[in-house]
């Protein structure tokens, strides 16, 4: 019966397994669809050049590079407890150290950051002495942040840094 038990949990985590590898999968590959999709859209207006204006060509080159970014820097944030706890903390170094703050962040990086810890294995916490609201926000996506205090929001959300740097390069 105990054979058969563990049987039966080490099946059922195979399967579970399995579904969450296929699931991030195919989220993964979506993303790259997208991507793949902006680089023939920027490949067939290179093809077609003589028909586009050069700011019009700059621009598409533009949103391609900057998709391309937001792809690569949503992989290599995706589960790394450090990097996430290290965006944290640099917002709040926009903070008074007795200012009140929310911060909102993914549900799924709120539990992975819950767990940061040092090289020693020691648990680090990202805001000891602080005033803190951890706000679970499924609107957030995987590495992001918003910090909100009494006269500031630090907005860590990586489409608005990308659009931020597709204006000022677009204006450049």
């Amino acid at each position: 019966m105990r054979a058969e038990r563990e049987a039966a949990r080490r099946a059922a985590y195979e399967e579970g397994f399995a579904a969450g590898l296929a699931a991030g999968r195919q989220e993964e590959s979506a993303k790259l669809a997208d991507a793949i999709g902006a680089l023939e859209a920027a490949a067939d207006a290179i093809a077609t050049r003589q028909a586009i204006p050069d700011e019009m060509l700059h621009e598409h080159v533009l949103a391609v590079s900057l998709a391309v970014a937001r792809h690569i820097i949503a992989r290599e944030i995706r589960g790394d407890q450090q990097a996430i706890a290290d965006l944290v903390r640099r917002a709040l170094t926009h903070f008074p150290l007795d200012e009140a703050v929310r911060i909102r962040v993914n549900p799924r990086d709120l539990s992975t950051i819950s767990t940061v810890s040092s090289d020693s294995g020691a648990s680090v916490r990202i805001a000891p002495g602080r005033n803190v609201q951890w706000i679970p926000d499924p609107q957030m996506q995987y590495g992001e942040c918003i910090v909100e205090g009494r006269n500031r929001i630090v907005d860590g959300r990586i489409d608005r840094a990308l659009e931020r740097i597709y204006h000022q390069l677009s204006h450049a």
